[in-house]
């Protein structure tokens, strides 16, 4: 009848009728935390498992939106293959809805730590504690395989660290030159704080940072050319 709507037969099928009657199900779902776990739903869109970097829209990365998974491996150059996890996990469902999960290697994310430039200790540092840790990354930016994240990873029953503030902190990398930096306020803000974590971090004259010249000539040569002209007025004293 064509008054009836569509009703989910299948996983696909059930995450494509989640996403389109967002609105209905929000005022017909009882109690607060409902109602927050359908708002949440609507902003990142997650019910959908991605095998592959090129299979998530361009409006995801356009709007910066976070997604979870576990780092099941640490590349030699530091990218971390994630396995992504939806915030509805379908195969948590009855099996009616036919939800299968892949132990396939090619089938992981790539994911780099925007913006940085990972030193050899980086990678070891990736190595030892992102490994195998739950992880939430903010998309900034990818090429045709890898994803430029925001990477934060579980430590603690609760808590979580930011993988580039950590690394940078602890002079274990610097923020990478850019000739043309992604667009985005989001990425913006992303990198006014890895300069400034990098800036305190240089100063300290240690790790990466120990043999060192001039590095703060260095850093106001290239500060120019990392904000696309948007931190100019980064390290000014403010006049109001």
């Amino acid at each position: 009848m064509s008054g009836e709507k569509e009703k989910p037969t299948s996983s696909s099928d059930l995450s494509n009728f989640i996403d389109h009657h967002l609105q209905e199900l929000r005022w017909t779902s009882y109690g607060l935390g409902a109602f927050a776990v359908l708002i949440l739903i609507g902003k990142m869109k997650a019910t959908k498992k991605f095998i592959a970097v090129n299979q998530i829209p361009s409006e995801y990365i356009k709007n910066n939106y976070t997604l979870q998974g576990h780092v099941r491996h640490v590349t030699d150059n530091g990218t971390l293959k994630i396995e992504h996890t939806p915030i509805i996990e379908l195969k948590r469902l009855p099996s009616y809805f036919g939800t299968s999960t892949s132990t396939d290697k090619s089938q992981h994310l790539s994911v780099l730590p925007a913006g940085l430039d990972l030193s050899h200790e980086a990678v070891l540092w990736l190595k030892s504690h992102a490994s195998g840790k739950h992880a939430w990354f903010q998309m900034f930016s990818r090429d045709h395989e890898t994803l430029y994240c925001d990477i934060r990873v579980k430590q603690g029953y609760f808590g979580r660290i930011s993988v580039s503030s950590t690394l940078i902190k602890n002079s274990l990398c610097k923020v990478q030159d850019f000739k043309t930096p992604p667009d985005g306020e989001y990425f913006d803000s992303y990198l006014r704080k890895m300069i400034a974590l990098e800036h305190k971090a240089a100063k300290g004259g240690k790790g990466i940072w120990k043999d060192e010249d001039s590095w703060l000539m260095k850093m106001l040569s290239n500060v120019f050319i990392r904000g696309k002209g948007k931190l100019k007025g980064f390290f000014k004293k403010d006049k109001s």
